[in-house]
């Protein structure tokens, strides 16, 4: 233990890096795993704020940076802090457990945050973007669904078909296994949505966080269906055939809802899907 602790801290004998990595990704993700990395120099005890928000704007652009709080892990104070832009931070926030020391940012949707946990808009002079502005009241058959790391583009040959007589505006695959996917690619007579493919969680956020959408993970554990409120706007989330949602991505979406049974509570998931798909359908028009 005294060992890790003090890889994770720079010692006062070592000297300033000359370079850092800047590691970053949307909540959800592992930064280490799925993240950007870009090393940065430095030439003195201190990091400009500006220019990491400049690498961060060669891959997320400006209107849409400006939908996420931009957090900072603080490894000498161990916890997140927000980014603010005109700062200097110093270098010991860094963690030195590698050749080159780390500095993780993460993109949090705070509106994917329970409503319990929200807290209040910052001021503008403490605030590191402006809010973004209200949208406009939504349709309420404003909503897509879509899988996480799915193995078979079966299952979501299935869940479209379901998902246009259902009244989505598209399905989605974030980060899939698909061998296969020839399916995807089959003439269907008469109408059908878009199939989305995202490489990356960050894929499928920025292409989506300006639509005001909350983000409904499909996952034992969560509330039950029957009880369930829908969003007007929503992107529902399914998991893996094999393993489910991961941790990080359920515990990064606004609600978790589950499908109880009568024996086990395990159902394909295109068939998950389809029955939260008729629920949203028939409490809409039981309203």
């Amino acid at each position: 233990m005294v060992e890790r602790r003090s890889a994770l801290k720079r010692s006062h004998s070592q000297i300033t890096p000359s370079q850092i990595s800047v590691q970053f990704d949307v909540r959800g993700s592992s930064i280490r795993k799925t993240g950007h990395a870009t090393l940065h120099p430095l030439t003195d005890e201190h990091i400009d704020t500006n220019s990491i928000f400049t690498i961060l704007s060669n891959t997320v652009p400006s209107d849409v940076l400006c939908n996420y709080q931009v957090l900072y892990y603080n490894c000498s104070l161990h916890g997140w802090e927000s980014l603010l832009r005109n700062a200097m931070l110093s270098v010991d926030v860094l963690k030195y457990n590698n050749a080159v020391p780390i500095l993780d940012v993460l993109l949090e949707d705070q509106r994917q945050l329970p409503d319990c946990a929200m807290t209040t808009t910052p001021s503008p002079s403490s605030s590191s973007f402006p809010s973004p502005s209200p949208s406009p009241s939504p349709s309420p058959s404003s909503f897509a669904i879509g899988m996480w790391h799915s193995k078979t583009a079966y299952n979501l040959v299935s869940l479209r078909r379901s998902a246009t007589q259902l009244g989505a505006n598209f399905v989605f695959s974030i980060s899939d296994r698909m061998r296969n996917k020839a399916p995807l690619n089959q003439v269907i007579v008469g109408k059908t949505i878009p199939v989305k493919e995202y490489k990356t969680l960050l894929d499928f956020s920025m292409d989506t966080v300006k639509d005001d959408y909350e983000w409904v993970c499909i996952e034992m554990g969560g509330t039950p269906l029957d009880e369930f409120v829908h969003p007007p706007r929503a992107l529902y989330i399914l998991g893996s055939e094999d393993n489910g949602v991961s941790s990080m991505l359920r515990s990064a979406c606004k609600h978790v809802i589950e499908l109880p049974a009568v024996r086990s509570e395990s159902f394909n998931v295109a068939v998950a899907g389809t029955m939260v798909m008729y629920d949203r359908y028939v409490k809409s028009i039981g309203k």
